[in-house]
């Protein structure tokens, strides 16, 4: 189970998630008697996935009037749907279009088929 977790063509955050799903269905099984309490898992023999942990930077007003006067035209849009929209860049890499936003709304929907978690469309 362990190589098969690995060999997943995700990122660590992925593959932590999905291992901690495992652990919860064996845990689950564990105490419904399903399985030995005292035995060892194939769960129990994943190991965790160390995920580093980014700083998060926040960029001052004047940070971000310097960034957007200063930006090629064709790049303004890109800052400014991640600045002020919340679009992560992963998004808009994947392939977030101009119809997903309406202007005479003032909303931005994610399909959630480039959505971070793939669950629902956010608005």
């Amino acid at each position: 189970m362990t190589s098969r977790v690995n060999r997943l063509r995700v990122g660590l955050v992925s593959k932590e998630n999905r291992r901690r799903t495992l652990v919860v269905l064996f845990n689950f099984a564990q105490a419904q008697g399903w399985l030995r309490k005292n035995e060892e898992t194939a769960a129990d023999a994943l190991g965790t996935y160390k995920i580093m942990q980014r700083e998060v930077e926040i960029y001052t007003p004047a940070e971000i009037r310097l960034l957007l006067s200063t930006a090629e035209p064709d790049f303004l849009p890109y800052i400014a749907l991640i600045c002020f929209g919340g679009v992560r860049r992963e998004e808009l890499h994947k392939g977030l279009s101009w119809s997903a936003i309406d202007f005479d709304r003032g909303t931005i929907t994610v399909p959630a088929s480039i959505a971070k978690r793939g669950g629902n469309a956010r608005s």
